[in-house]
C-alpha cells in the first residue's frame, strides 16, 4: 500500500454478516464469523475495480489494501467517518455494526476528507463483560496475551488458564462481537459467493489428522491457510479435549506420539479433560517415553489432575 506521492486515503468495507449460526455439534470446531471465508480477498477485488476507474478517468496513482498489517487501518476508517471504535477496540459502522472488514485506496489525488462520526459506546460495557478471558483490560485496551484470537492464530503453549474457557473455537474468537448491541438484530449482508469459503464449522477429527497437503486444499486462500497448520491442529485438540464427544479419545491418544511437541503436549492436557482417570495409562506410557521437558511436565500436570480426582 505504500505511495510516496500518496495525498488521500479512501477507506471501504465490506460486511462479512451471513446470519449463519454454527451447528450445535460439540464434534466441530467453530470458524469465527470473519474468517468463514476470504471477505479480505473480495473487498481488495471490489477496491481495486475502483482504483482502476480513478487511473482511467482520472489519471491517479492508487494502490489498494484490506488487511494490510503496515496500514493503519482503523485508525483511518474513524478518522474518515467510516465507523468510531468500540470498547473492544474493533470498528463500529452505523449501518452494518462491528461485522466488517476493512480497506483502503491510497491515492495521489487531493480528496477533500469525511468528518471523524460523533458516536461512541456510550456507557455500554458489554463486550469487556463478556470476554471469556478478561482480555479488554480497559476500554479499546486489548490485553494480547489474554487474546483468544491472537493466541489461536500462533505457534506455542497455550496457557492453562486460557485452555479452561477455549470452548470449541477452531480459529478466532467473536465473543466481544456477538454480544455488541450495534450488532443486535443485523440483516445479512455478507456477499453470497466469497471466495476461499471455509464456513461455520469443520469437524474436530478431520483436522488434527491433516497433513499439509490437506490443510492447503480446505484452508487455502483463507486466513486460516495464512496460519501454520500445527497451531490449528492444537486448536482442535484444545476443543476435542473439551468436547466430552467419546469417540475423539482415540484419536487424542493417538496425538500423543504426533511429531510435534506442541501437539503432544496439548493433547496430553485435553485427553485428561476428555477421559478423566481413564487417561492415565496412556499418560503414565507418555511420561515415561518422553524426551522433551516440556511435553513430560504436560504428562506430569495432567497426572498429578488425574490423581486428585480420585
Amino acid at each position: 500500500a505504500r505511495l510516496k506521492s500518496a495525498r488521500s486515503v479512501v477507506t471501504a468495507y465490506l460486511s462479512y454478516h451471513t446470519g449463519e449460526a454454527p451447528p450445535d455439534d460439540p464434534a466441530v470446531g467453530i470458524v469465527a464469523p470473519y474468517t468463514r471465508a476470504d471477505f479480505y480477498g473480495d473487498l481488495e477485488s471490489r477496491l481495486a475495480r475502483v482504483a482502476d476507474f480513478m487511473r482511467e478517468e482520472f489519471g491517479a496513482a492508487a494502490r489498494v489494501s484490506s488487511c494490510y498489517v503496515s496500514l493503519a487501518e482503523k485508525p483511518l476508517a474513524a478518522k474518515s467517518g467510516l465507523g468510531f471504535y468500540g470498547k473492544n477496540g474493533v470498528i463500529i459502522t452505523p449501518a452494518h455494526g462491528s461485522y466488517v472488514v476493512l480497506g483502503e485506496i491510497v491515492t495521489d489525488l487531493e480528496i477533500e476528507p469525511d468528518a471523524p462520526l460523533p458516536a461512541d459506546c456510550g456507557e455500554c460495557t458489554a463486550c469487556m463483560e463478556a470476554c471469556p478471558t478478561g482480555a479488554i483490560v480497559g476500554p479499546g485496551r486489548i490485553d494480547r496475551k489474554r487474546c483468544l484470537q491472537y493466541i489461536g492464530e500462533r505457534r506455542g503453549a497455550v496457557p492453562y488458564r486460557i485452555r479452561r474457557v477455549w470452548g470449541n473455537r477452531l480459529y478466532g474468537c467473536s465473543t466481544c462481537l456477538d454480544v455488541c448491541p450495534f450488532n443486535r438484530d443485523l440483516p445479512p449482508a455478507a456477499p453470497e459467493r466469497p471466495p476461499a469459503h471455509v464456513g461455520s464449522a469443520v469437524p474436530l477429527a478431520e483436522v488434527i489428522r491433516m497433513g499439509s497437503a490437506r490443510f492447503k486444499r480446505t484452508f487455502g486462500g483463507n486466513q486460516i491457510g495464512m496460519r501454520e497448520p500445527n497451531s490449528i491442529r492444537r486448536n482442535a485438540v484444545l476443543a476435542a479435549g473439551g468436547s466430552g464427544v467419546a469417540r475423539l479419545g482415540g484419536l487424542l491418544e493417538t496425538c500423543l506420539n504426533d511429531p510435534d511437541p506442541m501437539i503432544r503436549g496439548h493433547a496430553a492436557w485435553a485427553l485428561a479433560k476428555l477421559r478423566g482417570r481413564d487417561a492415565a495409562r496412556a499418560l503414565e506410557r507418555l511420561r515415561a517415553a518422553e524426551w522433551e521437558p516440556g511435553v513430560r511436565a504436560e504428562a506430569e500436570r495432567a497426572l498429578d489432575g488425574i490423581e486428585r480426582l480420585a
